[in-house]
């Protein structure tokens, strides 16, 4: 239940996200992912992984080796806020990742992004 006062597109907005929804079951994957865990197409490895190991290297740093004297780059400190795959456009994903500190402080500004891309099938 909502406000129509408040939220006076939210009919609209659901529609949208039903849209969204129905398509990617007539696919059988997601185009979307907002928040959770990031889908590997191969399900080797999670894909904050990466993502943590490119921060490190940005600042000057081989990835493993502390960030400081009191804390690791480590997965379980990043936040994926979205994936999205390209479809028959790309035949790929996008991912959108932040630490978790950077999330709680709201700091968007600090979002990596990580392309995994087959190329045409």
């Amino acid at each position: 239940m909502y406000d129509p006062a408040e939220h006076p597109h939210a009919a609209e907005l659901r529609d949208a996200w039903r849209s969204v929804r129905d398509e990617d079951r007539s696919r059988g994957r997601s185009l979307l992912r907002i928040d959770g865990y990031a889908r590997d197409p191969y399900g080797e490895f999670d894909m904050l992984d990466p993502a943590a190991s490119l921060r490190a290297r940005r600042e000057g740093r081989p990835p493993g080796e502390p960030a400081s004297a009191w804390a690791a780059p480590r997965p379980e400190d990043w936040a994926l806020l979205t994936q999205r795959y390209g479809g028959v456009y790309v035949h790929g994903d996008v991912y959108w990742t932040v630490t978790r500190k950077n999330l709680a402080e709201r700091r968007f500004d600090e979002v990596d992004v990580l392309g995994y891309i087959e190329g045409p099938a």
